[in-house]
């Protein structure tokens, strides 16, 4: 098993900042309308942004990935995971299909600093990276 955490806004800080900027501006103006529209907007906001701003732990284990952030908690088991690549500062992995034809919701596995160990993990439990283009 291997656990990080990655933190975007701690690579990028000043666009992170610009985008904590952006946010509040448009959280002051919709709060001269009405603060509760406010509130829900900074909620819907970050929560967009959530994956760029703030920390995420990932964890990669013989049952699957499990992700734990402040909006997004999830474990992947490894049979959910159709196919992987690498992609910037990690890897993409690309769900499985379900019924229906709907694919289950890729993830982006951000690991700048274990891109080796990472790598040979999903190697083990998934075979060779996909050929589709990044």
């Amino acid at each position: 098993m291997i656990s990080w955490s990655d933190w975007p806004a701690r690579r990028r800080p000043l666009v992170s900042l610009l985008a904590a900027g952006v946010i509040a501006l448009v959280v002051a103006a919709i709060a001269t309308l009405d603060p509760w529209l406010a509130v829900i907007g900074t909620a819907l906001l970050l929560g967009v942004c959530s994956e760029a701003l703030l920390p995420t732990r990932f964890t990669v284990s013989d049952e699957g990935v499990r992700i734990n952030s402040l909006f997004r908690k999830g474990h992947r088991p490894w049979d959910r995971i159709a196919a992987w690549r690498p992609a910037r500062h990690g890897f993409l992995l690309r769900g499985a299909l379900r019924v229906g034809r709907l694919r289950h919701r890729d993830l982006w596995l951000r690991c700048p600093e274990h891109i080796d160990t990472v790598e040979a993990r999903l190697r083990s439990h998934l075979g060779a990276p996909s050929q589709e283009p990044t």
